[in-house]
């Protein structure tokens, strides 16, 4: 299926996360694809404090060899990847640690870098159809997904607001019960009919 990917998120089943692609059709269909065969990780270096920490966390774990993401370095570092179950328990896991890396990707983010999505792209996706409550357009789970050139939008709906509020007081922040609000704006497309 030919889609342009708009939006991605995540949600946890059980405690397993499942990535969402939502995305538009060539012909301005709306689709979702659920992905979840990724996880959320981070580096910290290698030494015996953080090993033993390590062990103490009963975390998942395993050795890479990565250039440091600031300074000049010859040769790679010895790092250790940590991957987590859910992407809430990051932050935690990191705090125990003095130093860490790509602990401040967000999870979605995470996945796109990996997989080389971007945003308003356009990708060839293969999936089965699943069938969910939680979600009312058509729904698949993710076989494949490969780029495709393609430069123009699919058919969006697009909706924008916008209030705009004279301030009375320069001295001090905008208060919604003494500041009025003096223009309302609306624009929409396709057009209302």
């Amino acid at each position: 299926m030919l889609v342009q990917l708009l939006d991605v998120d995540y949600f946890l089943n059980g405690n397993k996360p499942v990535l969402r692609l939502y995305c538009k059709t060539d012909t301005g269909r709306s689709v979702c694809f659920f992905y979840d065969k990724f996880l959320p990780y981070f580096y910290v270096r290698k030494t015996q404090e953080t090993l033993k920490k390590l062990e103490e966390l009963g975390v998942e774990f395993s050795m890479e060899k990565k250039f440091l993401p600031i300074g000049y370095e010859q040769e790679p570092t010895d790092l250790i990847r940590i991957t987590l179950n859910d992407p809430g328990s990051v932050p935690k896991v990191r705090d125990v640690f003095k130093e860490s890396f790509d602990s401040d990707v967000l999870f979605k983010y995470r996945f796109m870098i990996d997989m080389g999505l971007k945003g308003m792209a356009w990708y060839e996706i293969e999936g089965s159809p699943v069938r969910t409550h939680m979600i009312k357009i058509p729904t698949y789970n993710i076989k494949s997904i490969a780029p495709v050139d393609r430069t123009e939008n699919s058919e969006l709906r697009i909706l924008c607001i916008d209030i705009e509020c004279l301030q009375t007081d320069f001295t001090r922040q905008m208060d919604a019960r003494k500041d009025p609000v003096i223009m309302i704006s609306l624009s929409f497309s396709p057009e209302h009919k």
